[in-house]
Order: structure tokens, then C-alpha cells, then sequence
């Protein structure tokens, strides 16, 4: 994984994540939260970050969650998940990120403008 420093306090790290085209991932879709990632609802293999031990907080404004590999993603999400929620215009996208904190499963992270990696 390539990590870059930024700043003193800044890394900036590849994530993956998924999303739809305009950059929004599936658990801001109610539909989807009710329907197909019903199951997730803050399971112990999906946990919400405040639930995860090493984040323990809500999400700020700014950060949005990913994964820093495809395993963990597809720890994550199962091939079928991932089928269904390209059928409703998410894809999986590789991107560069200033990651904020690292959890068990997840990590949270604020986007680099233009950073976006579509070869992926």
C-alpha cells in the first residue's frame, strides 16, 4: 500500500471503497439499508465505527468510510452483494485518501479531490 506524508499530521494512503458515480456509498441509500445490506445493521462483522474498538466515534462531516484492501472490502461485502449493488450503479473504486483513523474492518478517511482511480 503507498503511503505518503502530506503534513506533519497527514498520510495520505490508497483506499478502496464502494460508491456510485456520484461518490455516495450504499448505507446513505435507505432502500439499500433495509433490503439488501439489512443484515449488516451493525453486525459483528459489520460494525458501525462507533462500535468498532479502535474507531469509537460517529463519523465527522468529512470522512467517509473504506477499506485499505480489496480483502478486507470483500471481508466486508460477499460477490453477491457486491453483483447486486453494482445492478444499482455502485462500483468498487481505488482511491487516494487521508486516512483518520484505522478500525478492526474499516478505516475512515477524507477524499483528495481528483484523486479517483478508474483503471481499477
Amino acid at each position: 500500500m503507498k503511503t505518503e506524508i502530506t503534513t506533519d499530521t497527514e498520510l495520505v494512503e490508497t483506499v478502496f471503497r464502494v460508491e456510485n458515480e456520484e461518490g455516495i456509498g450504499p448505507y446513505r441509500n435507505n432502500n439499500l439499508c433495509n433490503g439488501l445490506l439489512n443484515h449488516h445493521n451493525d453486525s459483528e462483522n459489520n460494525p458501525a465505527p462507533w462500535r468498532d474498538p479502535f474507531i469509537k466515534r460517529n463519523m465527522k462531516e468529512n470522512e467517509f468510510c473504506g477499506f485499505e484492501s480489496l480483502d478486507a472490502l470483500f471481508e466486508w461485502f460477499s460477490d453477491e452483494e457486491i453483483d447486486a449493488l453494482e445492478l444499482q450503479g455502485y462500483s468498487i473504486v481505488k482511491t487516494q485518501g487521508i486516512v483518520t483513523v484505522k478500525g478492526e474492518k474499516q478505516l475512515l478517511f477524507k477524499k483528495i479531490p481528483n484523486s479517483l482511480d478508474s483503471s481499477h
